[in-house]
């Protein structure tokens, strides 16, 4: 079955390219503008795995984060942001931007095999 990724961005041409990308990889992808957007989506259905940028109107990622956390179906997330460490809060992996296509398919693999094993395991 296609896993689906959930990428949360307010930059669209940075959003199109990820999607993109996690398509030719295989992934079925929906997409939101804010953290607002990705609150609604994964109301309607609870992605495979969540990749948000940070820094975005309405909703940050941060926060998007901790409503996830708090969900009945928590989905992983992956948090992204333009500086080179992770920003304090919610612990989850993170990339820093720009960062190479390949490193995030890596990591997202590694984390949807993380939260796999998780599941078989619970």
């Amino acid at each position: 079955m296609t896993q689906t990724i959930l990428v949360v961005d307010d930059d669209p041409q940075l959003r199109k390219t990820i999607a993109l990308t996690l398509v030719d990889a295989g992934y079925a992808v929906r997409e939101a503008g804010d953290g607002l957007k990705a609150l609604q989506v994964v109301a309607a259905a609870t992605p495979d795995l969540i990749l948000s940028d940070v820094k975005m109107p309405r909703l940050d990622g941060i926060e998007l984060a901790r409503s996830i956390a708090r969900s009945r179906a928590p989905a992983p997330i992956i948090l992204m942001s333009s500086g080179p460490i992770a920003p304090p809060g919610p612990r989850a992996p993170f990339i820093g931007k720009p960062f190479n296509l390949d490193a995030l398919l890596d990591l997202i693999s590694r984390v949807l095999a993380q939260a796999s094993a998780r599941h078989t395991n619970a």
